[in-house]
């Protein structure tokens, strides 16, 4: 859980974007719902107004990695989830990166890709969720029809909300890894 990048630190911020960030981080603080996964895309949906926000828990199966929506919002309709590899996905390399950001032409950078072509989609944002030991744990996207502005800014919100997005995840997977003994 180490997601906090240092190519922020020289960033000078709007007087409407230092606002956002104080209220993700209020957000963050004092979100006490039951659905944090959820409220933090629509959170995020409504500050930006992406297309497509999704996170994901990763799972291995042999060698590839696959990939299931918890939340998956279209349009800040959530949607219904899916599964997918990552490993047949451009963006594979995610776990090896802090953060991705393609601002523009990712359509044509990956003409083959159906998910892409078949939604419009030309700008891609997206970051690694890690368990406490710095595990693959899950991914946060962002797919967006038109350039997605303000990579910094957006790669800022994300480092305010990930840490709760990685708890949470983590528990998640932990009670669904967790085995219930019958009691003699």
């Amino acid at each position: 859980m180490k997601n906090f990048t240092a190519s922020l630190l020289h960033t000078a911020w709007t007087e409407e974007e230092k606002l956002q960030l104080d209220k993700i981080i209020n957000f963050v603080e004092e979100y006490n719902g039951k659905d944090f996964l959820t409220a933090a895309c629509l959170y995020l949906y409504r500050i930006l107004g992406i297309d497509h926000i999704h996170i994901g828990l990763t799972s291995k199966i042999g060698t590839y990695k696959q990939i299931h929506t918890v939340v998956r919002l279209e349009k800040g309709v959530v949607a219904p989830a899916f599964y997918y590899s990552l490993n047949k996905s451009p963006f594979n390399k995610l776990y090896e990166d802090e953060f991705m950001y393609f601002p523009f032409g990712l359509s044509a950078m990956y003409p083959d890709y159906e998910v892409l072509n078949n939604n419009k989609y030309e700008s891609y944002i997206g970051m690694p969720l890690l368990n406490a030991e710095d595990e693959p744990l899950g991914i946060i996207i962002m797919l967006h029809g038109r350039i997605i502005e303000r990579g910094g800014f957006v790669e800022a919100l994300l480092n305010a909300i990930v840490p709760k997005i990685e708890i949470e995840l983590s528990v998640m997977k932990f009670n669904s890894d967790v085995l219930v003994e019958p009691l003699n």
